[in-house]
């Protein structure tokens, strides 16, 4: 801060350095308002009308009138955040919003945990810096054309509830590897546990997690004595071992484990699924290892080549003298950063580069930790650091060689993300060793680049986001999707929900092969516990049978894309839905139709189709 001062009669500005405490409270307020500011830019507009958030409303509305989970509504994951929606609903009513509020509040308590972990490793500025880029990019961004990949309405509410569980184990952890603590101890293996009921890489993270703080622990006192590792022992089990006592009130011992397991059990069973195998494998990238790898390969060499630049002029600044060359230097350097950024870096696609980033820094760090012997407070440091790291590349795992910001990075490369930018805010600088004015010049460079990223970023999102004026749903429900004249999908939902929401609630409902947030918004239970109804031959052929058995009411059957599931036409011959269009062809007859035939694979559309016949 500046000060005007008068000394033996004239004046004098004087720097003097701005309390900590009031540059904290000032980047707290900063923080909250752009938070508020995001919510307003994306408020309703959070969640697809067909894909995915359905599902996360669906099943916790069955739940919350008495339908058992695994028995009568099926899952993708595990079950802890299926129980925690359905109170919300039997105690506040059904609605999107209900959700949505309940999800804004868990989503503050992780903000809060990402800036007091990022302060504890890196300091002040750097957790400031992070909370805007992660509030930013990572929070409310809508960047693609489906929606879902933000905090609010996730594509899995396990997302947002688990992202919270893990950062709250990194938040316990150090202080039991400093010290004996057998309340710690219980503590962090009860809330590592509730992981395991969650999803799976909240699972690896959580494992890889205790891993990195036992082996901090024997490095500053020793291994953990038994009752210690009893106590772990007993917090991990005891979510999922009171899971399956609660199963197995309605299903057999053998199903109730399985179900109280199924958070990663499932995770290895779908890969049985062919059409469940080649997205994931898209999804991270292995479908095209190679390719991907050298793109990856190619984006890390950029982004070093970048910051190298901003580097060695920070150097030069610190040979010149000349306060006129150092401006125009600084000013120069401006136009190029700006150059750069706005016409040689596609700024979606910088999540190629954060893992060979992070990998380059992992090296560094436990090189550095477990080789050379450094003061409690540096080890402090390293061991918060190390946390994030590892937590960090447990999450990106799951796109290895498909790297990216959008869609599931809001949750996969956003630790990632935060670090690399700590890393190259606060520890690169010091340990380069820049004087004062290299390090104005590097810290000028370097806002400037990250800045013009998250102007290109938020400009995309803005765009995206002020498209959706479609209105779907009422009161509670209400939320906003595109309008037909860029994806056909909302109008679709809107269409059959009107026309279905008049029929008796008792009537029941499929939507075929997805779009059980026309179930949810009609308030029209499907009689089987599927809600998607793309498969292999084997399982299709089973969950045909299931409908012939149930025979619902109606079947909507709606335009869903499902090229990235390998499937070019959807009940086509030899495709996935084969089986289920025939048993709608014999038992059922069309009553309705919107826009184009959904079995044409051209535009959007869907059919709805009566119940005629009853013998099977």
């Amino acid at each position: 801060m500046f000060s005007l001062e008068v000394l033996d009669g004239r004046f004098k500005l004087t720097y003097k350095k701005p309390d900590r405490r009031l540059i904290e409270l000032v980047g707290i307020i900063a923080i909250f308002i752009l938070v508020c500011l995001f919510l307003k830019l994306s408020w309703r507009k959070w969640c697809d009308p067909q894909i995915d958030y359905g599902r996360e409303l669906y099943i916790p509305w069955q739940m919350s009138m008495g339908a058992r989970w695994l028995k009568d509504v099926d899952d993708l994951y595990g079950p802890l955040s299926r129980f925690i929606d359905a109170g919300l609903f039997r105690f506040f009513g059904l609605g999107v919003m209900v959700l949505a509020w309940a999800n804004i509040i868990i989503y503050l308590g992780i903000l809060t945990l990402i800036y007091i972990l990022f302060k504890r490793a890196w300091g002040l500025m750097a957790a400031i810096c992070c909370s805007f880029v992660f509030v930013s990019i990572f929070s409310f961004s809508q960047l693609t054309i489906i929606s879902n990949y933000n905090f609010i309405t996730p594509y899995s509410q396990q997302v947002t509830h688990g992202f919270g569980i893990v950062l709250l184990l990194l938040y316990i952890t150090p202080s039991w590897s400093y010290h004996q603590s057998y309340k710690r101890a219980f503590s962090i293996g009860f809330v590592a546990g509730l992981s395991a009921v969650i999803k799976p890489e909240f699972i690896l993270a959580s494992g890889f997690i205790l891993i990195v703080a036992i082996a901090y622990g024997y490095k500053f006192r020793g291994l953990p004595d038994f009752k210690e590792v009893a106590l772990v022992s007993f917090g991990l089990i005891l979510p999922t071992v009171s899971f399956c006592f609660y199963f197995s009130s309605y299903l057999s011992f053998k199903e109730a484990c399985l179900a109280a397991c199924h958070a990663w059990l499932n995770s290895l069973f779908i890969w049985k699924d062919e059409l469940t195998a080649h997205l994931l494998n898209s999804f991270s990238g292995m479908d095209e290892p190679k390719a991907h790898l050298l793109s990856h390969l190619k984006a890390g060499g950029g982004a070093l080549l970048m910051i190298s630049l901003i580097l060695c002029l920070a150097f030069l600044t610190s040979l010149i003298k000349d306060m006129v060359s150092r401006v125009i230097l600084v000013f120069f350097t401006a136009l190029v950063i700006i150059a750069i950024s706005t016409k040689g870096i596609v700024w979606i696609n910088v999540g190629q580069c954060l893992l060979v980033l992070l990998i380059l820094y992992c090296i560094f760090i436990f090189y550095r930790a477990f080789t050379f012997s450094v003061s409690a407070t540096t080890n402090a440091k390293l061991l918060e650091k190390s946390l994030l790291c590892i937590l960090g590349l447990s999450l990106i795992t799951r796109m290895v060689l498909n790297g990216r910001i959008y869609q599931y990075g809001f949750i996969q490369a956003a630790v990632v993300a935060l670090v690399i930018v700590a890393v190259l805010i606060k520890e690169l600088p010091i340990e380069l060793k820049l004087d004062k004015s290299g390090l104005a010049f590097y810290r000028i460079g370097l806002g400037l680049l990250l800045i013009c990223g998250l102007f290109s970023i938020v400009s995309q999102s803005k765009a995206m986001l002020d498209a959706k004026t479609l209105s779907i749903g009422k009161n509670r429900d209400m939320f906003y999707a595109y309008p037909k004249e860029i994806s056909g999908d909302g109008e679709a939902v809107k269409y059959f929900t009107q026309n279905l929401e008049i029929l008796p609630n008792d009537k029941t409902l499929v939507v075929v092969p997805e779009g059980v947030m026309i179930n949810y918004l009609s308030r029209k239970k499907s009689p089987v516990p599927e809600e998607a109804f793309y498969t292999n031959k084997k399982a299709e052929s089973f969950i045909a049978t299931k409908l012939e058995n149930a025979l619902p009411d109606y079947i909507v059957l709606i335009t869903r894309d499902l090229k990235e599931y390998g499937v070019t036409k959807f009940g086509a011959k030899g495709q996935s839905g084969e089986y289920i269009i025939s048993m709608i062809q014999k038992y059922y007859s069309l009553t309705n139709s919107y826009g184009q035939d959904p079995l044409s694979g051209i535009g959007v559309g869907g059919s709805i189709y009566k119940r005629i016949k009853t013998d099977k």
